[in-house]
């Protein structure tokens, strides 16, 4: 960052030695004044979730084609991927997590540290696994496929005691969730509701991407997958703020019977009082293209995004990551005209998002500006 208006000290032949020291100290202080001031309007974020090795297919093999073989090694996870985002938009991002105490564990610190990410609270345990997956990418008419390998992950057995809240939540504005944390272990669903609590405590704002996965939510002997996730979305809605979620999401997990826009804004509200933005997405496929676009209701308007037509998709996995984290950005500056403006520049950043392999979104602002209008597609910057 660069701070624009430094003092211009002019000195004559009279200008004494003294009146230069002063001189000086007041450039400094009124420069420390900026800084503070500055460092006071970044907003600070915290996200909590897995983080998990991720191995993919090259190209867009088979597994079967692939392995034995290589495959494609990265670090992937939704919250962490909202995390990397909004550090590079600027923000303070803080993750929480917990990792394996291994050289793979403080590899996934090393690079979440290369991503300007807070990483102070990351817990590393010891005598434990971090959690995998395995992608299969969507190409044509082929869908992708992803199996997860993260049952006993640090994080699946992690206890609520572990982490410092008080610490945590100091001078924070939002707390960042996603329905896959609760989704992944008993322990770790407890570990979302108690870190509800501590961020209430400290008067902190929550957003909760409900982020349905069909393949956990496997915890509960006696009750079915779908509907251990509608219990435990229901009771999350209950306490946050900001909600995200698709069509899907609204009818099974919240059972919204509404099938029009505002109408399922409307009983989200009326049900929800505690909420303040409900943000519906729609994704649809025609073809090989994407297409993506958003609704942000509050108790004072509805706004539609335009359409992102995305055409070439090299990878959809933390698109919807991408959303959040430039939509929750966008909500909490002052940089952006109205909120249609905000739910244009997040669904740039998804459409932008689909051309990066890999789970984080290496875009910056200035990128998303310009996909937003149109200037970005094709071009060699030179």
């Amino acid at each position: 960052m660069r701070f624009s208006g430094n003092i211009e000290v002019h000195l004559n032949s009279s200008t004494s030695h003294v009146s230069l020291q002063r001189a000086a100290i007041a450039a400094r202080r009124l420069q420390t004044h900026r800084l503070a001031r500055f460092q006071m309007a970044i907003t600070r974020f915290v996200t909590i979730g897995e983080i998990m090795g991720r191995l993919s297919t090259p190209g867009h093999q088979r597994f079967r084609q692939a392995m034995p073989g290589s495959l494609d090694f990265n670090f992937g996870g939704a919250e962490a991927s909202i995390a990397a985002l909004l550090a590079s938009l600027g923000a303070d991002a803080t993750y929480v997590t917990a990792l394996p105490n291994n050289p793979i564990g403080q590899a996934c610190v090393s690079q979440l540290r290369s991503l300007r990410v807070n990483t102070d609270h990351i817990e590393l345990v010891d005598d434990s696994r971090m959690g995998l997956y395995f992608v299969e990418q969507a190409i044509g008419a082929r869908p992708g496929q992803v199996i997860y390998d993260r049952a006993d992950s640090a994080f699946a057995q992690v206890s609520a005691s572990l982490f410092d809240w008080d610490a945590i939540f100091k001078n924070t504005d939002w707390l960042i969730l996603t329905g896959i944390s609760p989704a992944i272990s008993k322990s770790a669903a407890a570990l979302t509701l108690d870190a509800i609590g501590h961020a209430k405590a400290h008067d902190v704002k929550i957003m909760l991407d409900m982020n349905f996965r069909s393949k956990l939510w496997l915890w509960h002997e006696s009750v079915t997958q779908t509907d251990l996730a509608a219990e435990w979305m229901r009771k999350l809605a209950g306490q946050v703020d900001l909600l995200i979620g698709g069509q899907t999401d609204f009818e099974e997990r919240l059972q919204i019977k509404e099938t029009k826009t505002a109408s399922i804004a409307a009983d989200v509200s009326s049900t929800y009082q505690n909420i303040r933005y409900v943000i519906q997405t729609r994704r649809r496929s025609i073809g090989t293209e994407q297409r993506f676009s958003a609704t942000l209701t509050t108790d004072e308007t509805t706004v539609e995004s335009e359409e992102a037509i995305i055409d070439a998709v090299v990878d959809r996995i933390g698109t919807g990551d991408a959303f959040a984290a430039a939509l929750i950005y966008a909500i909490t500056s002052d940089d952006f005209r109205d909120h249609k403006d905000r739910l244009n520049f997040a669904v740039a950043a998804c459409a932008l998002a689909h051309t990066i392999p890999g789970d984080f979104s290496l875009i910056n602002e200035e990128e998303i500006r310009e996909a937003q209008v149109g200037k970005s597609g094709g071009r060699i910057k030179r």
